[in-house]
């Protein structure tokens, strides 16, 4: 059975690769080693995947091929979040939960990327004074500000509706839809 592991917890999944066909190696020179010493004297030597951290040891498993023949293979898969199985009420809702929180980090991300956080206050009295003269009175310097603000209101606007689309289907999800939904970032 597929190991597997979440890709928040894999650092650099080249390494992580690297490191569980290490693994695979040592188990193969280790099944070698047991089958030539003495019966009984192999367990005094311990598997290389004791003290190995546990998502690389439960990537390598002992597998049966055809014709009989036993051998260690690779067998994971990196993934956004753990499958939920059908029928686990808790683990759906944690799911919805988790891609609601993701949601709103995401979101929150793509609206930084229009205006930092720290500037929208600002930038909202600038556009509030400049509207509010008179047009007599209103320099390019007051239509600039309008213009960028409103180009700004409106990423905005466009930024809400595609994450609360979002936010919708994650509510719609159900068992058979669950491990296939991804959550996608809004493009500009």
């Amino acid at each position: 059975m597929t190991h597997y592991v979440l890709r928040s917890k894999v650092a650099d999944p080249e390494l992580f690769q690297q490191q569980v066909q290490a693994l695979c190696d040592a188990m193969v020179a280790y099944e070698v080693h047991r089958t030539r010493v003495a019966a009984g004297e192999a367990q005094h030597y311990p598997s290389p995947a004791q003290g190995m951290d546990p998502d690389i040891a439960a990537c390598v498993r002992w597998a049966e091929h055809p014709k009989g023949v036993f051998q260690f293979e690779i067998d994971y898969q990196l993934v956004d979040y753990l499958p939920v199985a059908p029928g686990d009420e808790a683990a759906l809702l944690a799911r919805k939960q988790q891609l609601s929180h993701d949601l709103l980090l995401m979101q929150e991300v793509s609206i930084h990327r229009v205006l930092p956080e720290r500037k929208w206050r600002y930038a909202a009295l600038l556009y509030t004074q400049a509207v509010n003269k008179a047009k007599t009175e209103m320099t390019a310097a007051d239509l600039t500000v309008i213009a960028e603000h409103t180009e700004r209101l409106k990423q905005l606007e466009r930024i809400h509706l595609h994450y609360a689309q979002q936010e919708s289907e994650v509510e719609d999800l159900d068992f058979t839809s669950i491990n296939n939904f991804r959550l996608e970032a809004f493009k500009a």
